[in-house]
């Protein structure tokens, strides 16, 4: 599969050209990644976004069938989760990848983060699942759409809530 190490290393994109799909993991231990205007499709089975830096991609968009951990959280314009894949957000950071995102209703994103949600008002999830470890933890009112299914799991004998009294609402399709 295709690897991205950045050690120390500048990689300028122009255009759309680099490097279209990724099959294996991105890895950032200190380059630079200019995105330019670049589309990344991540498109392989399991895959990590890792590192000692973050990434900034133009867009990041996670294939169908493919698995993604944000492991070290990606700075992203434009994410898209295609129908059918997975992103797991696995650290407690406090917004959810993208300016502009773009969740298929089949697509999943699994938070694993303590806490508060990240902030994702607006945000249209497919299928959700929060697993938080620890506590009692809340949406904090940053949680408004599921298309698909809402999981939340290992709350660790707290509990999990969903609404603030500034935002009672969350839609369930």
């Amino acid at each position: 599969g295709t690897t991205f190490v950045a050690n120390n290393m500048a990689i300028a994109v122009t255009g759309n050209t680099l490097p279209g799909t990724a099959t294996g993991n991105w890895t950032n231990n200190g380059g630079t990644f200019t995105a330019g205007t670049s589309v990344v499709t991540f498109n392989g089975t399991t895959q990590a976004i890792a590192g000692s830096s973050a990434t900034t991609f133009a867009t990041l968009t996670i294939a169908n069938g493919s698995t993604t951990t944000g492991t070290t959280a990606p700075t992203v314009t434009n994410f898209n989760l295609n129908a059918g894949s997975k992103y797991i957000h696995p650290t407690a950071t406090a917004i959810v990848p993208g300016t502009t995102k773009t969740f298929d209703a089949t697509s999943t994103y699994e938070w694993q983060g303590t806490g508060n949600f990240p902030s994702a008002l607006g945000t249209s999830f497919g299928n959700l699942i929060i697993n938080s470890a620890s506590g009692n933890n809340n949406a904090g009112g940053n949680l408004t759409t599921v298309q698909g299914d809402l999981v939340i799991l290992n709350t660790a004998g707290g509990s999990y809530g969903l609404v603030t009294t500034q935002n009672t609402t969350v839609n369930i399709s």
